[in-house]
């Protein structure tokens, strides 16, 4: 019997002490770092029936990571043997599910128990968490969901009158064939910069319907050699140096992202000549070239995108589209595109955290119902006012343009010395104070004003308020240091006995 069949099979306990929802990158890797600091009373909840979350249900052709593949890895579980620089989605899958088997790890993990609800309990100080084998309660509520979960479907008219074959990239159908037939793909986004090359060579004929061009910069990437591998492997601090090198090439961007100005002209003109070498056709250039400043959006990493669009089967549609009819899509300039099969890359809605709606707090109140007023907020990307001992991996303003495992890293780190700090002092329920939050998200309003990210673009990272709950506005070294650091002042905090409590102003843990 397999451990995924054991553990489907095996009753979850009546409580524990935290519960973490979501057995994906953030999931495991708070379950290592609870296990490594001692604390051994948790489960884990995965809806799904095995672990891989984002790299699980994305596995459509040509699927990769973006972030070069020594610097997308836990620091503390390494791999030396990525079979290319920037790892493919087997790959990672392959990955996590190496870290799944971890005795420890693996026992505490139950496939096919989704979070259905989770109320807080104020007279118990404890979550009652809903799932499909009952309710387990718990003293931390730990969502590691993430933020690409919920699927961005376009209102497109006559979409469901739709006669062919239509699917999102997150359920890429791989028993249909699309050899030979005529495919759209709608969007232009980071999934199907990846799509489009991976599918070109063996469609009939590609059409694909871009609503606003994206900057697209070089991906440098190989296949890493069996040396490679052997030095990855055995040489002290060669890998370490990797990952440092690999970090901080991508940090070299944000001062031009932060103050966008001559900098950032100048990378533009680099990504121009980018464009003109990889499309020399003049009419096919001009559709491809960004009317946004860089970074504004999310940039394309790929070496094979844009030429793709100099073959012979391939379109790119810049009308919009105004319907969909049962074998063709049409656009505003009346033109109708006959289409066998629609590919929708059309992303996700990071600002409307999945469980959202599930998550009810004091006096009833629900998560989903402020955020999704005035967008997703909280105080240091993870405590929420107003939901006690609830502490979120990637939550508000964790995102970052580099590497977002290495966040995770930070977040995770800080709830667990949070934990152990509330031992230490005798405590059982922390929340943050409304203050608190308040100060962090006009922090993070105001320091996103006259960033690249708030100079116009129509962005998935922006909510329709335009209010930016998505990404934070520095390098990975500031959170970093915030998140190191505990501020008592921002918590109100219950002891065990019921009692309310202060905790020293100073940080207690470096």
């Amino acid at each position: 019997m397999s451990t995924q069949t054991a553990r489907s099979n095996a009753t979850l306990p009546d409580e524990t002490r935290i519960v973490i929802v979501g057995a994906g990158m953030a999931g495991l890797g708070a379950a290592f770092r609870l296990l490594e600091a001692g604390i051994n009373d948790f489960v884990v909840l995965e809806r799904a029936d095995r672990v891989g979350g984002t790299w699980r249900d994305n596995d459509y052709p040509g699927c990769a990571v973006d972030v070069a593949s020594a610097y997308y890895s836990y620091s503390f579980a390494p791999k030396h043997d990525w079979s290319h620089n920037f790892a493919r989605q087997g790959e990672l899958q392959a990955y996590l599910e190496e870290l799944a088997t971890t005795p420890a790890v693996a026992e505490r993990l139950y496939y096919g128990r989704g979070m259905a609800a989770a109320r807080w309990d104020d007279e118990r100080g404890r979550w009652l968490v809903e799932t499909s084998d009952g309710t387990i309660s718990a003293q931390f509520l730990v969502p590691a969901v993430g933020i690409l979960n919920r699927v961005s479907t376009p209102e497109i008219a006559g979409l469901d009158t739709f006669a062919g074959k239509v699917f999102h990239t997150t359920d890429w159908d791989h028993d249909y064939d699309l050899r030979c037939r005529r495919v759209a793909v709608v969007g232009t986004g980071s999934t199907a910069s990846q799509v489009i090359p991976a599918i070109a060579p063996e469609v009939g004929h590609l059409t694909v319907f871009q609503r606003s061009a994206g900057w697209v910069l070089p991906r440098v990437d190989w296949r890493v050699s069996r040396l490679e591998k052997l030095l990855m492997k055995h040489v002290p601090g060669l890998l370490r140096a990797r990952r440092w090198r690999q970090r901080w090439t991508r940090e070299l961007l944000f001062p031009a992202l932060l103050n966008p100005g001559r900098d950032l002209a100048v990378i533009e003109s680099a990504l121009r000549l980018f464009l003109r070498m990889q499309v020399p056709d003049a009419k096919i250039r001009a559709k491809l070239t960004p009317q946004d400043r860089f970074g504004c959006k999310r940039p394309i990493l790929s070496s094979d995108y844009l030429r793709t669009f100099m073959r012979a089967n391939v379109e790119l549609v810049t009308d919009p589209i105004s319907e969909v009819r049962p074998h063709a899509v049409v656009t505003a300039d009346g033109r109708e595109h006959p289409v066998d099969a629609l590919v929708l890359a059309t992303g996700f809605k990071p600002y409307e955290w999945v469980d959202a709606a599930r998550v009810v707090g004091r006096e009833g109140k629900t998560l989903d119902h402020d955020w999704r007023e005035h967008g997703a907020r909280s105080y240091l990307g993870g405590a929420v006012h107003g939901f006690p001992n609830l502490f979120y991996v990637v939550g508000p303003n964790t995102a970052v343009f580099t590497s977002i495992l290495f966040v995770i890293e930070q977040v995770i780190d800080h709830f667990v010395n949070t934990v152990q700090e509330m031992d230490r002092h005798g405590l059982a329920v922390i929340e943050a104070r409304a203050d608190a939050q308040d100060e962090f998200g006009a922090e993070m309003t105001d320091r996103l004003d006259g960033t690249v990210w708030t100079s116009g673009c129509t962005s998935w990272l922006l909510h329709e308020t335009k209010y930016n709950p998505t990404l934070w506005p520095g390098n990975t070294s500031e959170i970093a240091g915030r998140l190191r650091h505990f501020d008592a002042l921002a918590y109100d905090v219950t002891t065990a006995e019921g009692s309310a409590s202060e905790l020293p102003r100073a940080p207690q843990f470096l």
